[in-house]
């Protein structure tokens, strides 16, 4: 809970690093705060159907209420994994430019397909969808190894043009830190 909320006070930080824990806790958080919402709603909207004949005033009132409040926290945590995901990438040692290509992938890879259908084996009416499907695969094979990297590599343990490492502290540091405790 402490790196959730600690991503939450850095949402317009986009300089420093961020360890692995830090971006793995916000998003395991941000997964259950999600789920647990969807959960309690369905919930209530199966006790509001068990209990009244008119089930859609009280269905649709919930529904709206959830909704506001998914789309405000949906905006809060974009804006929190955008600066996340480039501190983490900082830690890395690549630029937080690097997410804008993650994100636009999708856009390129179905204008690509769309530039090759004329190109593909015409006659056959599913051509398109096939190949849409297999951009999407793809694009969803780069998002999953793009994420597995961001989730389980190890930063960078020196100092980069990004700051100092946030895990292991600079040989300077101990040695001061060493100096300041007498020893025994």
């Amino acid at each position: 809970m402490r790196w959730f909320i600690h991503a939450f006070k850095n949402i317009f930080n986009y300089s420093g690093r961020a360890r692995r824990a830090e971006y793995g806790w916000f998003m395991l958080m941000n997964f259950l705060v999600q789920l647990a919402a969807l959960l309690t709603v369905w919930v209530i909207a199966a006790g509001l159907s068990l209990n009244t004949n008119d089930m859609s005033l009280g269905l649709g009132a919930i529904g709206i209420i959830y909704y506001a409040i998914s789309f405000i926290y949906g905006i809060l945590t974009f804006f929190v994994s955008l600066s996340l995901t480039a501190r983490r990438l900082h830690d890395l040692g690549r630029s937080g430019w690097w997410q804008l290509v993650i994100y636009l992938l999708p856009l390129l890879l179905l204008g690509t397909t769309f530039v090759f259908l004329p190109i593909l084996e015409e006659g056959t009416p599913s051509t398109p969808i096939i190949a849409i499907n297999i951009m999407t695969l793809a694009t969803v094979l780069i998002y999953i190894i793009f994420f597995l990297i961001l989730f389980f590599k190890d930063g960078q343990k020196q100092a980069n043009k990004y700051g100092e490492s946030p895990k292991y502290p600079s040989q300077v540091e101990q040695k001061d830190n060493e100096r300041i405790e007498p020893s025994v």
